[in-house]
């Protein structure tokens, strides 16, 4: 582990110095957009996932718990931790809230502390950027590939570096809380598909927000619980990982999204939800070409900021998707004369994010390339029905997953009619095969399309409206693009928990 830190301190109390020193002044446009659009995002999904099965087993459980807290959607009256262990889960329940999942372990101690705390809306946001730039640091450290899944580890110390600032604990109290959180982080990506997985981002969410409120009632951790030899780095990340990118190093943020527009090229509007065909054909040479060139590469692009999700599954399915529409919006493809689809990526599914590759129900297919091609194969759309049981029998009745392969071929890119700047950039490429005998090949680099700030507000309505009826939806989003000048989040809450 390369350490380029001050002598004098540890990883956990560079962090603590960032968190404790961070002002709303210190935020640009660009970063307090960001962190709003987080926000809107990440309360939409946890509201709409309300009616979900994870919803019915969180409810069930809490039954029991007492206390003045909400759950988002499902009100009651719980106690604190009940409170943030559920919204976490419920944001990330329907797999649509953001890539890296932030606002699910982010948002549900906010929302606790501000129902006990009078919170404006600059300590909110300052407090969102304070848990990505930390959070995001750290994960761009994971030794990747291993079986740890980095929201359930890295979640944590996001959610204890807003709940540290929102509590106002001074830099001793917040290395304290980054250490215990350390303690109680983890989860394992076996779980994907199940309900557990949900469960990493309220499990993480609630250990943070313990771990501050501990720190700030007197609990200690070693000062080098991140960086130590028996540390948390140690223990999770990449060996030859660095930590001169701590938080507040060099000046820059994180959570800013890279000003080149990732959708370049795409027929896809990133600007539309749900995401509509343009129409057009796609530029070839632009085509998902538009991000840095450390960008392209797969992984997790945390340098360029939150990515919102057009479709309600695991991100590794975005690529392939992407694809997927941009051949079902060309005016003449005719799904209904396909014969079969072929997946061709440059790695070997099974050892990431999206292993489930002959799914046994609707949440398993979230991460399954094959079951969002065969759903959208389906009915012409991927949505959050998508993936209920329902339509999984369907799709198994109509026999379409086994009319689609999936194939790992990297060298498969050099058939591209344009050539990404760097040779392991992220790629996906879909091949139709018709009924007549032809072939249809559509292309996707990067991670694919994502929504932009007015898909992302589009998505919000889509979302909620169903439980808040179009005009309460409309008046909270309304609110929400205004919390930056709000007095009192409390207000804004209450139409939140309707």
């Amino acid at each position: 582990m390369s350490n380029r830190l001050p002598a004098t301190e540890t990883f956990a109390q560079a962090c603590a110095d960032f968190i404790v020193g961070l002002q709303y002044r210190d935020l640009d446009a660009q970063v307090v957009a960001m962190a709003r659009d987080m926000v809107i995002d990440g309360l939409g999904c946890g509201i709409a996932a309300a009616d979900s099965s994870i919803a019915r087993t969180l409810a069930q459980w809490a039954a029991d718990a007492q206390g003045p807290h909400r759950l988002l959607g499902l009100g009651g009256c719980v106690d604190s931790r009940t409170a943030v262990t559920s919204n976490g889960t419920l944001i990330q329940a329907l797999e649509f809230d953001d890539i890296p999942h932030f606002a699910a372990v982010e948002l549900p101690p906010a929302v606790a502390l501000i129902e006990d705390h009078d919170v404006t809306g600059e300590e909110l946001l300052t407090a969102i950027v304070a848990g990505f730039e930390v959070a995001s640091r750290i994960t761009a450290m994971l030794a990747h590939g291993r079986p740890h899944h980095p929201l359930g580890t890295v979640g944590a110390l996001g959610s204890a570096a807003v709940t540290a600032k929102l509590l106002g604990l001074d830099r001793r109290q917040t290395a304290h809380a980054l250490g215990i959180a350390a303690s109680m982080s983890g989860g394992l990506t076996q779980n994907f598909g199940t309900f557990a997985k949900a469960l990493h981002a309220g499990r993480a969410a609630e250990a943070g927000f313990t771990a501050a409120k501990l720190a700030a009632a007197g609990g200690t951790s070693d000062p080098a619980a991140l960086d130590g030899r028996h540390g948390f780095l140690a223990a999770y990340c990449d060996p030859e990982a660095s930590t001169e990118a701590f938080p507040g190093n060099g000046g820059e943020f994180w959570i800013v999204r890279v000003p080149e527009d990732l959708a370049a090229g795409s027929p896809l509007d990133s600007d539309s939800f749900p995401i509509r065909h343009s129409g057009a054909e796609p530029d070839l040479s632009r085509l998902g070409l538009g991000a840095p060139i450390d960008q392209l590469r797969g992984g997790p692009n945390l340098r360029r900021g939150p990515s919102f999700k057009p479709w309600p599954a695991c991100g590794g399915n975005n690529a392939v998707l992407t694809a997927m529409f941009s051949l079902l919006g060309q005016p003449d493809f005719d799904r209904g004369r396909v014969a079969g689809f072929e997946i061709v990526v440059p790695a070997d599914p099974e050892r990431g994010a999206t292993f489930r590759v002959s799914p046994e129900n609707g949440l398993q297919g979230k991460y399954s390339l094959p079951y969002g091609v065969a759903a959208a194969w389906l009915d012409g759309e991927v949505t959050v029905t998508s993936y209920e049981d329902a339509t999984y029998d369907r799709i198994r009745s109509a026999g379409l997953l086994d009319r689609i392969e999936t194939r790992v071929e990297p060298g498969f890119l050099d058939t591209a009619d344009v050539r990404p700047p760097v040779e392991d950039c992220n790629w996906a490429a879909l091949v139709a095969r018709m009924e007549d005998g032809s072939t249809r090949t559509a292309w996707a680099f990067n991670r694919g399309v994502e929504l932009g700030p007015v898909g992302v507000r589009q998505k919000f309505l889509a979302l909620t409206g169903p439980r808040l009826g179009a005009d309460g939806a409309a008046a909270l989003l309304a609110d929400l693009e205004g919390i930056a000048s709000s007095t009192s989040m409390r207000a804004v809450l209450e139409r939140v928990m309707g």
